[in-house]
């Protein structure tokens, strides 16, 4: 079904705006922080995942469920695209482009004209991550070391393949989580055994900058080189050159971390009955402690609308507005 919004999903995109439309539900967030759940769900439905530029915004989630914002993401609306029924699991939005990648492999690109198409993809493997940099070159990640390239800002795609004898153990494939795209063309990758991969010539060649034990689940690199990654265990791991070197951050507590966000000093990390920020790179943690985090799990982050504070996504089709101290 091409372009349009198949019966399941556009029900899906009822109920998910259902608290939207009624102005949102405040959380309780004590000390200082306020949340405010601005699009919500039944207990069946799931968002995955938002990407955020200025005052635009995209969410995505299972059956194909892909929401936008244009308001600093105080509202949002359902956009049609070419899939139904498929999970759409982490999405890109770059200033020219966005990419939406999911279950069997699936890509969706948004065209000049602000609508979605499906872009011919060389995998069937799930993709669990995306990212891009301005000058168009874009990578998804996902299942068994599925590694993909485009250099057109999303329309052409084709395999990067990676010889995984150099890294793991038996030359096994491991699940690869995210990704994030420089400026300058370098990429790093997150994913099992707490492997970073870095290549500095747009995925020709791979190096290993870190192993370890945690799956890493998330990335976030900025334009100076610092950059995080995040994962089981509460594992939390910080570089200052561009994702060559990696060190540990004091973290307590044992959470599951699925999803991590910088901009400057401040840092943020979300994920199973979790939600933490630091204001200095991680020497300090403030939490968020309400019945909703303390309970639930959420697997997106992104700083949205100019001001200090997020959007996260996650269990009940739920987008949360939080604001820090």
């Amino acid at each position: 079904m091409s372009g349009g919004i198949g019966v399941a999903r556009q029900a899906a995109m009822t109920a998910l705006l259902a608290v939207a439309v009624a102005g949102g539900a405040a959380l309780a967030a004590p000390g200082g922080a306020t949340a405010e759940a601005v699009v919500s769900g039944t207990a069946h439905e799931s968002l995955f995942a938002i990407s955020a530029r200025g005052g635009h915004a995209l969410a995505v989630g299972d059956m194909g469920v892909v929401l936008g914002s244009d308001d600093g993401c105080r509202s949002w609306q359902p956009q049609a695209t070419p899939v139904d029924g498929i999970a759409m699991l982490d999405v890109y939005l770059g200033d020219r482009t966005a990419v939406a990648v999911g279950q069997g492999g699936t890509i969706l690109v948004r065209d000049p004209s602000g609508g979605w198409e499906r872009a011919s993809s060389p995998t069937q493997a799930r993709l669990l991550g995306v990212g891009g940099n301005a000058a168009g070159l874009i990578f998804a990640v996902g299942a068994f070391g599925a590694v993909v390239r485009s250099e057109d800002q999303g329309h052409s795609w084709s395999a990067v393949p990676i010889d995984w004898g150099q890294f793991v153990n038996d030359g096994f494939e491991p699940h690869l989580y995210d990704v994030a795209v420089a400026a300058d063309g370098s990429v790093t990758i997150a994913g099992e055994f707490e492997l970073i991969l870095r290549s500095a010539d747009r995925g020709a060649t791979w190096t290993a900058a870190h192993r370890g034990r945690a799956s890493l689940f998330s990335l976030s690199m900025d334009d100076a080189g610092r950059g995080y990654a995040v994962g089981q265990s509460g594992r939390v791991l910080h570089t200052d050159d561009g994702g060559r070197r990696w060190s540990a951050v004091a973290f307590d507590g044992d959470s599951i971390l699925l999803n991590v966000w910088q901009q400057r000093d401040r840092v943020a990390v979300v994920g199973i009955r979790d939600f933490r920020w630091s204001d200095d790179r991680g020497a300090t943690w403030s939490a968020l402690h309400n019945e909703d985090i303390a309970t639930n799990w959420y697997s997106g982050i992104a700083g949205c609308g100019g001001d200090d504070g997020w959007v996260i996504a996650g269990h009940s089709g739920r987008l949360v507005r939080i604001s820090g101290e």
